[in-house]
């Protein structure tokens, strides 16, 4: 796989105290969009992957602390329920890549 190429990510975080939690949110929130509650999307290559690892170690708790990143398949089949973040959704360049369908729809046509 070429270094440069992009990769779908989910970034997810669990952090166990306040101040840790601010400084990982301020990595993350700087280089991928938040998706729900501590859990972002990105598209990152490697060297991008390994910095932002690198960024997120010297802010936690490796004791306390769960952080995962999530590589995701290129086409992505997404079903929601409930409240959707919508005005996120049109800011981000890879919405195309998003096959996104609110579950109560599927539901009516079964």
């Amino acid at each position: 796989m070429p270094v440069n190429k992009r990769l779908p990510l989910l970034i997810c975080y669990d952090i166990a105290n306040p101040k840790r939690l601010q400084r990982v949110h301020r990595v993350v929130s700087h280089k991928a969009v938040m998706v729900q509650y501590s859990v972002y999307y990105t598209e990152m290559n490697r060297t991008e992957i390994g910095r932002i690892i690198r960024e997120v170690e010297e802010c936690i708790d490796k004791r306390a602390d769960d952080v995962r990143i999530y590589r995701l398949p290129e086409r992505i089949q997404m079903d929601t329920i409930g409240e959707q973040a919508s005005s996120v959704l049109p800011v981000l360049e890879f919405r195309d890549k998003l096959n996104t369908q609110p579950a109560s729809r599927k539901q009516k046509k079964q």
